[in-house]
């Protein structure tokens, strides 16, 4: 038996983003943010397509999505000036993002608003606290097709803007909800900053930094 060849990383481009889409609603499926924010199993598998549609559209605009050529594994980067979503950068999408949210029900959208405030506070306070000389990459998402994990496809999506940051000398940030992400990302040089919980809900999450090389 021969080992599966590793896939390279390549730029994910527009006619890809319905199939690397549903990836991600794949790989999310049983994360522990969407499963408290849809806690039934069918709407989480619907509604999840269209909100990585609106956030890979985004990040296409804002930074970097890299997949691999069968495309079963997707990452989504904000470059650095760019990692805050704001009012503007929304509007410069059309706002597919929230408009992506209101096709929520009513408690999975307060469940999700709920969770990115509070995620957004925590980044903004950790990256001031870490004094990083300039705003850092951040990796908004990054999942894996189940069917292809453990061939490495995660480490190679993350190698190209890893390399882009080392050689600009930026820094990259993370949250993760899934506590067996943590040591996966040290190997990459990150480092926990912060362990936290979304008040009300109970969600625990790691946000962490790679500081530049």
């Amino acid at each position: 038996m021969t080992d599966t060849p590793v896939q390279a990383a390549i730029r994910l481009v527009e006619p890809q983003i319905p199939q690397a889409s549903v990836v991600l609603a794949r790989a999310f499926h049983d994360d522990p943010m969407f499963t408290l924010i849809f806690p039934d199993a069918d709407e989480r598998a619907q509604s999840l397509p269209l909100l990585w549609d609106a956030a890979i559209r985004y990040s296409l605009t804002y930074g970097e999505v890299y997949t691999t050529p069968a495309v079963n594994a997707v990452a989504c980067w904000l470059a650095p000036g760019n990692e805050k979503i704001t009012f503007w950068r929304l509007l410069g999408t059309g706002f597919e993002l929230p408009q992506a949210i209101l096709h929520f029900n009513e408690d999975a959208r307060w469940r999700t608003l709920d969770i990115v405030r509070c995620m957004d506070l925590v980044h903004e306070r950790e990256v001031n606290r870490a004094e990083l000389v300039a705003p850092p990459w951040y990796l908004w998402l990054l999942g894996v097709d189940p069917a292809f994990q453990g061939q490495g496809l995660a480490q190679q999506l993350m190698l190209p803007v890893l390399a882009l940051a080392d050689a600009a000398g930026d820094a990259c940030y993370l949250e993760t909800a899934a506590e067996a992400n943590v040591g996966f990302y040290q190997k990459f040089g990150f480092e926990v900053v912060c362990e936290d919980v979304v008040p009300d809900h109970g969600l625990r999450f790691w946000a962490m930094v790679r500081r530049a090389g």
